[in-house]
């Protein structure tokens, strides 16, 4: 048996208020071939929650919202966001002992320029005001660079950026539930504009836990998606012709119900004559990416990039934020030439479910 709640909270604060916003998810699922359970109903879930004890080191946050609303200037925004995640014991028949963890992280924001942590302890403020100084530093510098270079030139997403792109652009469009639930066959001509072949490799790495079989015991293959830039009907987790699940399942030792998850996801740009602009933002690091499938938004956080001109690199990037839909994504995205022959390991969370993905991808190009 398998219990899992999630309560998300998140907190916008500048000079003139502080805005709220609270999420919760119940799950309560059965492990794949097991024995008898017990489904636990939701109001005695709630019970066992508020009985558990939290962690010793969580930080109640709340408490000095007030204390960072008074050193804000105008122009200055603190995002906070919180995540309480409490688990059952891996147990078959009792639910008595809930896991808990807990995660606060924040971002400074002046402008477009940012700075982020990770909350450890209750003298955050103190913290937070300390990066807020650089911001208020950089942040003049950085709005020029912004303003006269960031809007205008092209993005080119290399190493570590390229993977996180082709995991969420491409690899999680083409899983199979979010294909079907989110209506994605309408991307397929633009991916196809792309030229890539795209590919699903569970025997790639091996070190991933996933290789000779799934987790429903088929025999693992390489599943290809796009060949010659052209969709197969191929999906990751089964075709695009049948609405069940057939293979590739992945999910952690505790976890919910089988999903269609990424194993290893190569990407390969069929042309070789595709060169890099002479002026661009280079982007070589992603800090946080996220698909929003109910509203077809994505976001990426980009924590390492350098502005390059004339082939050079003339500085390095403060931390900025790309916010578009997927389909004006993949409208300005090219496939560049150069493919990494390294492959790159990937922390993937969905649905609850955190497990490795591999990837080895081109680079990729975003025109403005």
């Amino acid at each position: 048996m398998f219990v899992l709640y999630k309560r998300q909270r998140s907190y916008m604060v500048n000079s003139e208020g502080i805005c709220t916003k609270e999420k919760k998810t119940y799950e309560t699922t059965r492990k794949v071939e097991s024995g008898p359970c017990i489904i636990m109903d939701l109001d005695v879930l709630q019970e066992q929650i508020d009985n558990t004890p939290i962690l010793a080191e969580r930080v109640e946050v709340t408490e000095k919202l007030p204390e960072l609303q008074t050193i804000l200037s105008s122009n200055g925004m603190i995002t906070i966001w919180t995540e309480e995640y409490y688990r059952s014991n891996f147990d078959e028949v009792s639910y008595s002992k809930l896991i808990p963890d807990f995660l606060a992280y924040y971002e400074c924001h002046i402008g477009k320029k940012m700075f982020y942590g990770i909350i450890r302890d209750g003298n955050f403020p103190s913290t937070i005001l300390s990066h807020l100084d650089t911001v208020r530093m950089e942040a003049e510098l950085y709005q020029g660079i912004y303003d006269e270079y960031i809007q205008k030139i092209p993005h080119v997403f290399s190493n570590t950026a390229a993977a996180v792109v082709s995991h969420e652009i491409l690899g999680h469009i083409l899983e199979l539930d979010n294909y079907y639930f989110y209506g994605y066959s309408n991307l397929i001509n633009a991916i196809e504009r792309l030229s890539v072949n795209v590919y699903d490799d569970p025997q790639e790495i091996k070190q991933l836990g996933l290789s000779i079989r799934d987790d429903i015991l088929n025999v693992t293959q390489k599943t290809i998606l796009f060949e010659g830039g052209k969709f197969t009907g191929e999906l990751i987790g089964g075709s695009s012709k049948q609405l069940a699940c057939a293979r590739s399942f992945r999910r952690n030792s505790f976890a919910i119900q089988a999903l269609p998850r990424m194993s290893t996801l190569i990407v390969e740009s069929i042309f070789d004559n595709t060169a890099y602009p002479k002026n661009f933002v280079l982007i070589t690091n992603i800090r946080r990416a996220s698909v929003y499938h109910k509203t077809g938004k994505v976001l990426f956080y980009v924590t390492d990039a350098n502005l390059v001109l004339d082939g050079n690199r003339v500085c390095k990037i403060s931390e900025f934020c790309i916010e578009t839909s997927i389909v004006s994504f993949l409208d300005k995205l090219k496939a560049l030439a150069y493919s990494h022959q390294e492959t790159l390991i990937l922390q993937c969370l969905k649905k609850g479910q955190v497990i490795n993905c591999g990837i080895k991808t081109n680079d990729w190009m975003l025109e403005f």
